[in-house]
């Protein structure tokens, strides 16, 4: 558990931090013998009615002072130039809810303002000696030129945070000018026509078109630059203090280029991709902006840079969408050529309304180019230095996807030694490392089904058919690298050789039998599942049809009742061609889907010939497709029935009837859902007579809308079928729930009478044995006692007997009545 510090003990450690470490005090390490020296001048400072502090704890603390004076020295000195109120007068809340925005930079000290002011004497250098002669350079210690990242970062964060408007001052607000009557002109009306035209003039060359003019009542030293106050509810529109002049967006593109460009020449280019970098890149141009506008005016603050090289990069993609779509044209426009009013105009016919874009330049946009994505492309030659790095660090099997922490620290830290001036961030290398893993796997699961199927392999595709395998991989996947036949030779040695991570997991954990089974391999299913076509529904037709044939060839009857296997339309099926990694599921789903598009494909047959006589099997697929919402309903987009040909309806026609005849096929393509019902105490044999009897007294209908139409004649055969095959279920699900109810009360029944005789017989027992007297022999009552036991024993048997005699006749009433059934359904 943390240490919570006491306002003494925090003076000790200052004082302590002060009298024990030589500048730079803020150092973010210290040496072994100095965190020693420290720990010992604190505890000979520190109250000793306190509990004893770790020397962990004591470290920890000192980082977080050094966190607390970087960012609170920054805050306030972004404050005071701006005219905000200083870190020590926001209100608790404000420095609270501070503190939680920056804790993921470190957490923050609670300090006082006199135990700043101490902070700032420990961590701040001393101030160099006053030079009589002539001033040389002074050789400063290392480490206060070098760069901080720990300071940049701080830094950098107060500045964006003491921008944000929860903690800008409430300004008072302008009042409006007095109104002067009509005699007496304003000064502003007094000013020459052509003094005014040339003041016009020299303040709107500067700035873009529609820029309101500024009047400076106030000194920009003592106003927030970035601050713009609330409209007014009147229909007088405010002046805006935040523009920015062309003159202010070159100075910024300038200031970004140079830093940019410098970092690249330096070996870091493509290094601020996270968010604290980021913050870090953007004190940079901000502080290069800030040198090139020098002394001359007020220089923006650093989010107000940072906002808008934000916009300006937003500016630039949404331009060059539209100059990629102009490219496509032959009649493409000139878009330099054109005022803002028509780029506006072109943007909004291509779906696009930026306004900053229409006033980018052509000698604008080069450098913008240069400067919104830098090195942020891998090229081949870092992708082979990662595949070499993957190779020495990542263990076997190497295609794993995840990797864990170590793992991806070691590769990031071996891929930056080997790339040598190409700096990474550790996301931008796990990023890859998963991209390249599903890309091989991808190249790797394509070229296996094309020599089972005979179909190019991945490197025989054009790039279109790549990348649609690519598109429809990502699905499941986001991102996936273009790999050469190169780089995927050296992912293939190295992932090939060790085996991929599915199979060495099942060879290491496969179970012991004792009878011999085929070991069939699973496939991958990472590929997409493609849908099926006309062909593939032909085949499917085929291979039920034949299933059908074979099923009742081999001697099933249809009066046996049994029902057809999908396993075996399975077998028909990949026999005839069909996809090998169809599931005996996906069987059961595509036969219901057939029969509804056979029941569908009967009223579109028939609705046809009723409005124009024509043939249906004579029309397109899109034909089809658009009349059968003329046929069917207005809703109708069913996809498969329009797919099936006159031969293939004609044989799922002959394959229903067929099964219908074994009774388990249902026509209206979907799952039969039987209904709740209570179960009954019991039910003989006779009630199951009455019950068939009224089946014909009260059908029940369970057609689909979408599939049949009651009053459609061509359907009435099927509901027919299907009413008296509910009822049938009906008729049976209460003859088994009878005969289970029958069941339970006999074993209740013989369960009862046989703890009775028990009872009764273990009386009897205790009874002679109480009665009888020493003198008796013993051997005299055995035979008697005996005798007893076997007359209980037989009762049992009497008893199991008469209870299968019941269940016996039971089963012979239940196939008379299934008998009687199927001869009134024939009938």
């Amino acid at each position: 558990m943390a240490h919570w510090w006491r306002r003494d003990e925090v003076l000790a450690l200052l004082q302590a931090w002060e009298q024990t470490l030589e500048p730079p005090r803020d150092r973010d390490e210290l040496s072994e013998s100095d965190l020693q020296r420290l720990f010992a001048q604190f505890n000979a400072l520190r109250p000793r009615d306190g509990a004893p502090v770790p020397i962990a704890e004591v470290e920890a603390q000192r980082h977080r002072l050094v966190r607390t004076f970087l960012f609170t020295r920054a805050f306030n000195a972004e404050s005071g130039r701006a005219g905000r109120p200083n870190w020590f007068q926001l209100p608790p809340e404000q420095q609270e809810d501070l503190r939680r925005m920056n804790g993921r930079l470190g957490d923050l000290a609670l300090v006082t303002q006199d135990e700043f002011h101490l902070l700032t004497r420990v961590c701040e250098p001393p101030p160099p000696p006053v030079q009589t002669q002539t001033p040389q350079l002074q050789v400063q210690p290392q480490g206060q030129n070098e760069d901080r990242p720990m300071a940049d970062e701080m830094k950098a964060a107060a500045e964006a945070l003491a921008g944000l408007p929860m903690f800008r001052p409430n300004e008072r607000p302008t009042l409006s000018p007095s109104l002067s009557p009509p005699s007496s002109p304003t000064k502003r009306d007094m000013i020459p026509v052509e003094k005014e035209e040339k003041q016009e003039e020299s303040s709107e060359s500067e700035s873009e078109v529609g820029e309101y003019t500024v009047f400076k009542k106030k000194s920009k030293k003592d106003v927030d630059a970035d601050y713009t106050p609330p409209k007014p509810k009147g229909k007088a529109k405010g002046k805006m203090s935040s523009k920015w002049s062309k003159r202010d967006e070159q100075k910024l593109l300038s200031a970004w280029h140079e830093v940019v460009t410098s970092l690249s020449d330096n070996g870091y280019a493509g290094s601020f991709a996270s968010r604290n970098e980021g913050l870090r890149l953007n004190s940079l141009i901000h502080q290069r902006y800030v040198e090139l506008c020098g002394d001359s005016s007020s220089p923006r603050t650093n989010q107000s840079t940072g906002a808008k090289k934000h916009a300006i990069v937003m500016a630039f993609r949404a331009l060059r969408n539209v100059l990629r779509t102009l490219a496509s044209q032959s009649d493409r426009p000139n878009w330099f050529g054109m005022t803002p009013e028509e780029r506006m105009e072109v943007q909004k016919r291509y779906g696009q309304h930026n306004e900053q874009a229409v006033w980018i330049e052509k000698e604008t946009m080069t450098p913008a180019v240069a400067t919104t994505r830098v090195n942020s492309a891998w090229d081949h030659e870092e992708l082979l230095q990662l595949v070499q790095a993957w190779e020495e660090v990542v263990d076997d099997p190497k295609d794993r996807l995840l990797l864990s922490t170590g793992e991806r620290a070691t590769l990031h830290a071996r891929f930056c030694t080997i790339a040598g001036n190409s700096k990474r961030s550790l996301s931008s290398v796990t990023r890859q490392h998963h991209r390249l893993c599903m890309s091989y796997r991808l190249i790797v699961d394509t070229n296996k089904k094309s020599v089972r199927k005979g179909t190019p392999g991945w490197f025989d595709m054009s790039a279109a058919e790549q990348h649609e395998l690519r598109r429809a991989h990502n699905k499941k996947e986001k991102g996936m690298t273009i790999v050469s036949p190169e780089l995927f030779r050296r992912l293939d040695r190295i992932c090939g050789k060790g085996g991929s991570t599915k199979n060495s997991k099942s060879g290491s954990k496969q179970p012991k039998r004792s009878h011999k089974k085929k070991i069939v391999e699973e496939e991958e299913t990472d590929l997409p599942k493609t849908a099926w076509v006309a062909r593939d529904w032909a085949v499917f037709v085929d291979a039920w049809h034949e299933a059908v044939e074979e099923f009742i060839a081999l001697g099933n009857e249809p009066d046996e009742k049994v029902k057809l296997p999908n396993w075996l339309i399975r077998q028909k099926f990949v026999a005839s061609g069909g996809p090998p990694d169809t599931t005996i599921g996906s069987i059961t789903a595509k036969k219901r889907c057939v029969i509804a598009a056979y029941n569908f494909i009967q009223r579109c047959v028939a609705g046809l010939e009723a409005l124009d006589g024509s043939d249906w099997f004579d029309l397109t697929f899109t034909e089809r497709y658009r009349l059968q919402r003329k046929l069917v309903s207005p809703k109708s987009s069913q996809k498969v029935g329009c797919e099936i040909e006159r031969e293939s309806f004609r044989k799922i026609g002959v394959i229903i009837e067929k099964e219908e005849v074994l009774g388990m096929v249902t026509v209206s393509g979907h799952k039969r859902k039987r209904g709740k019902k209570t179960r009954k105490t019991s039910m003989s044999s006779e009630i199951s007579d009455d019950m068939s009897v009224a089946r014909s007294r009260s059908p029940s209908s369970s057609i689909d809308d979408e599939i049949s139409d009651p009053e459609d004649s061509q359907d009435r055969y099927s509901q027919v079928y299907e009413e008296e095959t509910q009822v049938d279920e009906q008729v049976v699900e209460s003859l088994l729930e009878a005969q289970n109810a029958r069941f339970e009360q006999l074993i209740h029944d013989l369960r009862e009478e046989r703890m009775e005789e028990r009872k009764q017989n273990q009386a009897m027992l205790l009874e002679i044995l109480h009665q009888r007297t020493p003198a008796e022999d013993p051997n005299q009552s055995a035979p008697y006692m005996e005798s007893l036991v076997g007359k209980q024993q037989e009762q049992l048997v009497d008893l199991f007997a008469q209870v299968h005699k019941e269940r016996q006749q039971e089963r012979e009433d239940f196939h008379v009545l299934l008998r009687k059934l199927f001869t009134r359904s024939r009938a």
